[in-house]
């Protein structure tokens, strides 16, 4: 019997042994496909940043005049949309789409809050800003600010390819009901060293305001609460607005370039 039991113990470590060498190649490899792979997007993107620069800043001004250009593009844009729909008696299926809107926004806000409330970690300080309350009076109001869960996956979704994360952080916090999270990140691509903010609402429609370098709680909160205008705030790179989620399609294209400038930016000057 222990003969038998001594041979069907090396038998298994010998199976063990297999399966762990195979594991540990099946890693390698899947680890260097998805580095060649990196490589290869790395060059294309090189070589397409001057065009996806371009492109964004066609999309998105961001220059001292940008949140004027924003204005005046939404309201021709509004006004065309409110002329074709009730040229082709659509106006009624127009306004059930806002209202509809309306409603996911208050609805998934709730959701949001909760959501950022259930992923807290800990607290991660707090700032004060200046709110106006009947056109002459101001208050002060502090808004407190939490570490969560939720910041390496939603970090992660910016970040593009098998890259080396240096830096992760992030918070969320609420202000005028609505729940927001600001992630920070910092990988490499290829020697340079890379840092994305991204702050974000989490509703839908949702807002999001992408940077090039760190923003600080003070900034990220004032610019949720509409107190400063991206444009304002170093770094800035593009937003998706409310109305631009709406349409997915769109909503990823402007996302796409965005990327595309954080990661590559410069690039096609070497």
């Amino acid at each position: 019997m222990s003969c038998e039991r001594a041979s069907r113990q090396a038998g298994q470590a010998a199976t063990a042994a297999g399966l762990s060498d195979a594991n540990s190649r099946s890693g390698y490899t899947a680890g260097a496909l998805l580095g060649a792979a990196t490589r290869a997007l790395d060059r294309l993107g090189q070589t397409t940043a001057p065009a996806a620069a371009l492109a964004l800043r066609v999309v998105e001004p961001t220059d001292p005049q940008a949140a004027k250009k924003r204005a005046a593009v939404g309201r021709i844009a509004g006004l065309a949309l409110a002329v074709g729909t009730r040229a082709a008696g659509l106006a009624p299926v127009l306004g059930k789409l806002k209202l509809a809107a309306r409603v996911s926004e208050v609805v998934t806000s709730k959701v949001g809050t909760a959501v950022a409330a259930l992923s807290q970690t800990g607290s991660a300080g707090s700032v004060v800003i200046e709110r106006r309350r009947f056109l002459f009076f101001k208050s002060k109001q502090t808004v407190a600010l939490q570490r969560s869960a939720l910041t390496g996956w939603l970090n992660r979704q910016d970040v593009v390819g098998s890259r080396q994360v240096t830096a992760n952080n992030g918070a969320t916090f609420t202000v005028d009901g609505k729940s927001w999270h600001r992630g920070t990140v910092t990988f490499g691509v290829g020697p340079r060293q890379r840092t994305v903010t991204h702050l974000q609402s989490l509703s839908y429609p949702g807002e999001h305001y992408y940077f090039d370098r760190s923003l600080s709680n003070q900034q990220a909160v004032s610019l949720a609460a509409g107190q400063a205008k991206p444009e304002t705030l170093p770094g800035f790179v593009g937003r998706v607005s409310q109305v631009e989620s709406l349409c997915p399609a769109w909503a990823g294209v402007k996302r796409a370039l965005i990327l595309a400038q954080l990661h590559w930016k410069d690039e096609g000057k070497r």
